[in-house]
């Protein structure tokens, strides 16, 4: 797991982990003196994810050029009807779309996006800040990110 912010984790479980047959998985945490499991429940009662088929449609295309100046994100949509369009951040320019860069989503229609959040330490964000962009449609396909771009603590570049 990759620590976001304080006592907030992220963590991806591989698709191909995921079957028709399904995988049941819970969370257990320690500090070495405490231990915790989420859900409550569990051992006995996990969480499940359970993979089913989606209907065959054209895969999205990654939104056209992001740009970025003063932390304000606009692109152009790419092929297909996206859902929505996740947004991630990154301080190195090759950084890999995931759970622990996702900074935020929003729906299908906006091509921009004005990020006023903090760093994923809970910090004001300063210095160089990269940020890429994929669309999602109905079924939860993502199509690929687009390529990374700069800005700099507060500066489009």
């Amino acid at each position: 797991m990759t620590r976001r912010v304080r006592s907030v984790f992220a963590a991806e479980i591989p698709g191909p982990q995921v079957t028709s047959v399904g995988l049941e998985y819970y969370i257990r945490g320690t500090d070495g003196d405490n231990a915790a499991v989420f859900p409550p429940s569990a051992p006995e009662m996990p969480l499940s994810l359970v993979a089913t088929e989606s209907p065959a449609r054209k895969p999205l295309g990654a939104p056209g050029p992001l740009t970025v100046k003063d932390r304000v994100l606009e692109w152009v949509p790419g092929t297909g009807n996206a859902f929505l369009y996740r947004i991630y951040r990154g301080r190195e320019p090759d950084f890999a779309p995931g759970p622990a860069t996702l900074l935020t989503y929003v729906e299908g229609a906006t091509t921009r996006f004005e990020d006023g959040a903090p760093g994923f330490d809970g910090r004001p964000l300063s210095g160089r800040t990269y940020y890429r962009i994929s669309a999602v449609d109905r079924a939860g396909n993502e199509s690929g990110a687009s390529p990374a771009v700069t800005s700099e603590a507060g500066v489009g570049e």
